[in-house]
C-alpha cells in the first residue's frame, strides 16, 4: 500500500533555496506547494491546508513572522506544522534548538543553508508532535529560558553601568574612557528605553506557558 503524501508549503523568494528544498521534499515522498512571496502564500491558504509550512523570515513583500501570526489571528493553523528558515540565525552557532516566539507560542527556527538530513528530521518530529498536540522537546524549552535569563542579566548589567559612570561623572568631574558627561541625555534615554524593551521581551519569553 503506497504512503499517503504530506503536503508542505515552501515560502522563499530565492528560486534556487526553492528548488533545492523541492527536490529534498519530493524525493523524500513529500507534496510540495512553492510560494514566492507573502501574498501568494496568503493566497495559497486559502485553498490548501497543508501538513507544514517551511517559512522564510525575509520576504520581498512581508516578515514570515507577521504572515504566521496572520493565521494564528485567522485561526487558519490548525494542526500544521510551521518551521522557519533565516539567514539571521547564525549557522555556526545553529545547534538545531533555535525557536521564534509568536503570540507565545514557539517555533523551530533554522539557519541558512539548511542542513538536509537534520531539516528531514525535525519536519517529521515536528508534523508527528502538531498532529497529536506534544510539547517542544525539553532541551529546547530550556533552552530557550536560558536564553532568555542571559537576555535579561545583560540588560541589566548595561543600566548599571550608565548609572554608575553618570553618578562618577555628575559627583567628582573625573573623566573615563566612556566619557558619559559628553553624551546627550536623549541619547540615554534613547538607551534606557532599549534596554527596558530587551527585558520586557525576555520576560514574555521566560513567561510562556507550554
Amino acid at each position: 500500500m503506497k504512503k499517503e503524501q504530506k503536503t508542505i508549503i515552501i515560502v522563499d523568494d530565492n528560486p534556487v533555496t526553492q528548488q533545492m528544498l523541492t527536490k529534498l521534499l519530493k524525493n523524500n515522498n513529500y507534496h510540495v506547494i512553492s510560494c514566492l512571496s507573502g501574498e501568494e502564500f496568503l493566497n495559497t491558504m486559502k485553498q490548501s491546508r497543508p501538513d507544514a509550512i517551511l517559512m522564510d523570515i525575509i520576504l520581498p513583500d512581508a516578515d514570515g513572522r507577521d504572515l504566521v501570526k496572520t493565521l494564528q489571528n485567522n485561526n487558519v493553523i490548525g494542526h500544521t506544522a510551521i518551521i522557519f528558515t533565516s539567514n539571521t540565525v547564525n549557522i555556526i552557532e545553529d545547534k538545531g534548538y533555535e525557536v521564534i516566539d509568536i503570540s507565545g507560542k514557539l517555533y523551530r527556527t533554522f539557519a541558512k543553508p539548511l542542513h538536509s538530513q537534520k531539516l528531514l528530521s525535525v519536519i517529521k518530529k515536528e508534523i508527528n508532535r502538531t498532529t497529536q498536540g506534544g510539547q517542544l522537546p525539553e532541551k529546547i524549552i530550556k533552552d530557550k529560558e536560558g536564553s532568555a535569563l542571559m537576555m535579561i542579566i545583560i540588560a541589566l548589567a548595561i543600566i548599571a553601568l550608565i548609572f554608575v559612570y553618570t553618578r562618577k561623572s555628575e559627583t567628582d568631574g573625573t573623566s573615563n574612557f566612556m566619557q558619559p558627561q559628553k553624551l546627550e541625555t536623549k541619547k540615554y534615554k534613547n538607551v534606557i528605553e532599549s534596554t527596558k524593551e530587551i527585558i520586557r521581551d525576555a520576560e514574555a519569553t521566560r513567561d510562556v506557558q507550554f
